[in-house]
């Protein structure tokens, strides 16, 4: 018996996205890979900073990006996707003996914080109300400044400060505020209207609404943040 090959390859599609030059694999790039995978699709990241993504994405460079806040306004570009990927709070966390030291906006916007690098926070103050922050790339780091007096506090998203903080031996210990200025908030994905994947729209979604309802999301983000 003679068995005989076409040699004919069926290649996949390739899905166009991007993200942060600071962190080439970071948490959008494993959701990002997780709906290439889902979608049988080769992934395809250009690093960029997060507004140039998105005239990318609006000119049809790109097809999908994450990190698409709740308040963004679509256009005549790009969709946003339902429902969003996550509904995350971002908590400021202090040193247990000031937790009573802030108690109102006042107390919030005369006080330094460590965030992260161009990360988007407090964006229901004014520019002149807002406090005063030092930006940094990991939670470990915030932790550290905090520990060392350096910042009066820092935000990130509770859940992932709790894990980290069950591992980490800290002299300090480190609550949430009483004070908590920013609401929870969620995050989406965006798709070029111009992209070969509008057709995939339906699938996409149920693949977000699928991996919401098992936890997914929640896994890659405690997985990612366990390793920081």
């Amino acid at each position: 018996m003679f068995l005989f090959s076409t040699g004919i390859v069926v290649s996949k599609e390739v899905l166009h996205s991007s993200v942060s030059p600071e962190f080439p694999d970071g948490l959008h790039a494993q959701y990002l890979k997780y709906i290439a995978n889902k979608l049988g699709a080769d992934l395809k990241i250009t690093p960029l900073p997060f507004g140039r993504r998105l005239i990318e994405l609006k000119n049809g460079h790109l097809d999908l990006i994450a990190g698409v806040h709740h308040y963004a306004s679509p256009d005549e570009s790009f969709i946003i996707l339902q429902p969003s990927y996550e509904s995350i709070q971002n908590t400021v966390f202090v040193k247990l003996q000031d937790q009573y030291k802030m108690t109102s906006v006042d107390n919030f916007k005369t006080s330094t914080f460590a965030v992260t690098t161009r990360g988007s926070y407090f964006p229901e103050l004014s520019l002149n109300d807002r406090p005063k922050t030092v930006s940094v790339s990991t939670l470990k780091q915030k932790i550290g400044l905090l520990e060392k007096g350096r910042v009066d506090g820092f935000v990130h998203f509770a859940a992932s400060t709790y894990k980290l903080l069950e591992t980490l031996e800290s002299e300090i210990t480190i609550v949430p505020s009483l004070y908590q200025p920013e609401a929870r908030r969620n995050y989406f994905f965006g798709l070029s209207k111009s992209s070969k994947f509008t057709s995939r729209q339906a699938e996409i979604e149920q693949i977000i609404i699928a991996g919401k309802q098992n936890g997914d999301f929640s896994k890659i983000r405690e997985n990612y943040y366990s390793n920081k």
